[in-house]
This record gives structure tokens, sequence and C-alpha cells, in this order.
């Protein structure tokens, strides 16, 4: 069953994908957050009221990397679902996820510099270790993500576009 045979606007399916995304994304947090105090007495709420718009900045950035591999298996097909899936390890090791960006080598740091989800971490690790975030961190990354979230409507909508006008999504539904 294709969804793009019935009168589906690239809007209502971003916005469902979405909606969906995040229950799912709601789910998989809360049981995690449990099992990580549970198992590794980590309380993610020691973060405290910094933690909401950290989490919000992380999914803002996860629904621009998702248009933009959604746009691309659009496209060209299940060839570019491995780019998909392969694009946070991509990414990760300039995230700061396991530890600060300074001590990333010159190179990386300048690369981990365009990504929201660097600031993302860098703040939380702030938090953690002081208590306190400046500002520079949220800003940066809710600043990048709206680049980012901006590039990915904008590739996404042309996609969706070229993709409807050459008979793609057919074709895309029937692999």
């Amino acid at each position: 069953l294709n969804i793009f045979a019935a009168p589906v606007t690239t809007l209502d399916y971003l916005l469902s994908t979405y909606a969906v995304g995040l229950l799912r994304a709601s789910v998989t947090t809360t049981i995690l957050t449990l099992l990580s105090l549970l198992l590794y007495s980590f309380n993610v709420f020691e973060i405290g009221w910094y933690l909401a718009p950290f989490v919000l900045n992380l999914l803002v950035f996860g629904w621009a990397l998702g248009m933009i591999s959604t746009a691309l298996i659009v496209r060209w097909g299940p060839a570019a679902e491995t780019l998909a899936w392969a694009t946070p390890f991509f990414i990760q090791p300039f995230a700061a996820v396991f530890y600060p960006v300074e001590g990333l080598p010159p190179v990386m740091q300048a690369f981990s510099k365009i990504l929201p989800c660097s600031y993302i971490f860098e703040g939380m690790r702030e938090v953690l270790k002081t208590g306190t975030a400046s500002g520079h961190h949220l800003l940066m990354a809710t600043l990048l993500n709206v680049v980012f979230l901006a590039g990915a409507g904008v590739l996404f909508v042309r996609i969706m576009t070229i993709a409807r006008r050459n008979g793609l999504l057919t074709k895309f539904a029937s692999q």
C-alpha cells in the first residue's frame, strides 16, 4: 500500500512522521532513563531545567537529519538507506558525546563547531560540572538547528517535488 497514492501533502507526511517519531522517542527515553538510573545510578534529571532545551535541540537536530535521510532515500532508493543508517556513526565522533570538543584534533574541532549536537553535549557537560550553563551553548545549538532544519526542509520539499513529477514515489514504494 502506497501512502502517496492518497492526497497526502508533504507537510502532512512530515508532521505525521514527526508525531510518530516523537512518540517513539518518548517511550524509548523513558525506558532508557529508568535503566540508566537502575543500572548505573545515573540520574539525567541532575541537569535540572536545562534538560528541556537540550533535549528539544537534540530532537530538532534529529528531525533535520531524518528529513535529509528520507529525502535521499526517496531520490535514490534503498541504496541511500545505508548512508542514512551510517550517518549517526559518522557524526558521533564530532558530537562531544563522550569527551569534550577540545580533546579532538584541530581539524575535527572545526567540524564539531558546525554540529548543533556538539554544543548540546558540551552544555550538558558544563551543567554536570558546574551546575550552570552559559547561554552560548544553547544559543549556538539553536541557531545551528534553525539552519539545519531550514536546509533540510528545502532539500526535502525539492526532492519530493522531483519525485512526484518523475514518478519516483511509485518506484520507491515497490522496492
